[in-house]
């Protein structure tokens, strides 16, 4: 996967976890979303460094 592709993704993602959140909605989606752009974040930075 490209940077460009992790970079869209991890924005999507954000996205979603930040909507998520304003609607008072804490569950376990929230963890996942928040889990899985931990690990694209850890990616992205490891190809670009």
């Amino acid at each position: 996967m490209h940077c460009s592709e992790l970079l869209e993704e991890i924005e999507e993602l954000r996205s979603e976890m930040y909507s998520l959140f304003r609607s008072d909605t804490v569950n376990s989606k929230l963890l996942d979303i928040s889990q899985q752009l931990d690990d694209l974040i850890v990616r992205y930075y490891r190809r670009v460094a």
